[in-house]
């Protein structure tokens, strides 16, 4: 569960990265079993006062690429990053 948890959250940097050639992301099967787990095992909180719905609505979220600031504005790719990180 915490290793689909991680992938979840930041899937958006998982697909990105093509670490590993042929790994898929599969999110339904990955979201389906992490509910599964949460279902399973009465998780009732993901962190201290964060409820079931605040989880689900983080895990909602669309990860999408970074909009490079301004000050990398024209700049290639490969000469910034982006370091952000979703608060969990």
């Amino acid at each position: 569960m915490p290793l689909d948890f991680v992938i979840l959250v930041c899937r958006r940097e998982y697909q990105d990265a093509h670490a590993v050639p042929g790994w898929q992301l599969e999110y339904a099967k990955r979201i389906a079993r992490f509910n599964e787990t949460v279902q399973r095992t009465h998780v009732s909180a993901y962190r201290q006062e964060g409820d079931l719905d605040g989880l689900n609505q983080l895990l909602a979220i669309e990860r999408r690429p970074a909009t490079p600031p301004v000050q990398s504005a024209g700049l290639p790719a490969a000469d910034w990053s982006d370091i952000s990180r979703p608060s969990t």
